[in-house]
């Protein structure tokens, strides 16, 4: 573009050799038709017909076909070294074939020197007037591609654009799932601890309460024991084992709704203080669940010392469920609220409301209260 031959020859020369070097032989002539436009400026005919032979090795038809600006070379070359003929064939071979409004320049241009060396000045004039006209409309097409052209490198640049606040906003995004999801996981991580504790917290409560139960009630049989002894003693043991027996019913009645229920056990000593009872309030004092033989050797022992309850508690139109047939028998059985979560594995509340469900099916009333007075009201 700056009329520099010299330099341009040597980059084309330069680039040629750089494409032999690293194999990209195809390219190669792709630098042809720089060198023959220049050659032919140039006027060294002799050069620009090599370079021509090399770009258009067979000379087919289907070469013509694909690279139709090839006759506007040729003509040029006829036209430099005198044959007028052959370059007024080439440059209508060029016209016939031209869909380019560069190529019809070329061909009227060329008309136009060829009819210059005829000397026919009516020709002259005509492609003089058709090489003007197709001038401007490749400036005028030149003009439209350039305009398409910075039109879609704007268009790139505002996809870019785009694209890079699109990037942006998904980054933004992404560190905010981040930190949302570091939120979900502490708030989940802190809330697991919080129920843990709580959880650990229910069963120490209920090891504490079991075991000071599990104890008195420990107390309570030897002490009874120890007065079943002394009917065979002195009269002022006998009488300080009864005052000791008395201390201890009105403390374990502390843990019992219904304070009568310890009057009972006088004479439920031996079905009280069987193994698998004991063993039961054992477990609940450590917060320990039944194995499923223990719970079925504890209903068998219920079924054979109860027999009446246990069939009653089991008819088929009361519809107790087996979680509340095990809290009637363990009520019976004189299991305190806080042993019988503890070996159902369920919480104090639970327990309160399977009471209040066992009361309102057997008994007809809501409340969970007198549960304890109405179970034992039921024959044995």
């Amino acid at each position: 573009m700056l009329n520099m031959m010299d330099s341009c020859l040597y980059y084309n020369y330069e680039a040629i050799q750089l494409y032999k070097k690293y194999g990209y032989v195809e390219m190669v002539s792709a630098n042809y038709p720089f060198l023959i436009d220049i050659y032919l400026r140039r006027k060294e005919y002799q050069k620009a017909k090599l370079y021509m032979d090399l770009f258009a090795q067979d000379r087919t038809e289907d070469f013509f076909i694909t690279h139709p600006g090839f006759y506007s070379y040729l003509g040029n070359y006829y036209l430099g070294i005198n044959k007028i003929d052959s370059a007024e064939y080439c440059f209508r071979k060029l016209l016939s074939m031209s869909i380019t409004n560069n190529n019809r320049e070329a061909a009227y241009n060329g008309l136009k020197s060829v009819y210059r060396q005829f000397g026919v000045g009516d020709s002259i004039a005509k492609y003089s007037d058709l090489y003007c006209q197709a001038n401007d409309s490749a400036s005028f097409q030149h003009s439209a591609d350039e305009l398409t052209r910075v039109h879609a490198l704007y268009n790139y640049e505002e996809h870019e654009r785009i694209a890079a606040k699109k990037t942006i906003e998904a980054e933004r995004y992404k560190q905010a799932a981040i930190i949302l999801i570091v939120i979900l996981s502490i708030t989940g991580y802190t809330t697991y601890r919080y129920f843990r504790r709580q959880k650990q917290k229910q069963r120490n409560e209920l090891r504490i309460a079991n075991t000071a139960y599990s104890d008195l009630l420990s107390q309570y049989h030897q002490v009874n024991t120890d007065l079943e002894n002394s009917r065979l003693s002195l009269e002022n043991y006998h009488k300080e084992k009864e005052h000791e027996l008395d201390i201890l019913k009105e403390r374990l009645a502390e843990y019992q709704v219904e304070a009568t229920v310890v009057e009972r056990w006088t004479s439920e000593q031996t079905m009280l203080h069987s193994t698998i009872v004991n063993q039961l309030h054992q477990l609940a004092s450590q917060v320990v669940v039944p194995t499923n033989a223990q719970w079925q050797e504890f209903r068998r022992f219920a079924e054979e010392h109860l027999t009446d309850f246990y069939q009653h508690i089991n008819r088929h139109d009361l519809e107790l469920t087996d979680q509340e047939i095990l809290v009637c028998i363990l009520t019976r059985l004189q299991f305190i609220p806080t042993e019988q979560a503890a070996l159902l594995d369920v919480s104090k509340q639970r327990i309160t409301n399977l009471r209040s469900s066992i009361n309102q099916k057997l008994f007809d009333e809501k409340s969970s209260k007198t549960l304890e007075k109405n179970i034992l009201s039921l024959r044995s």
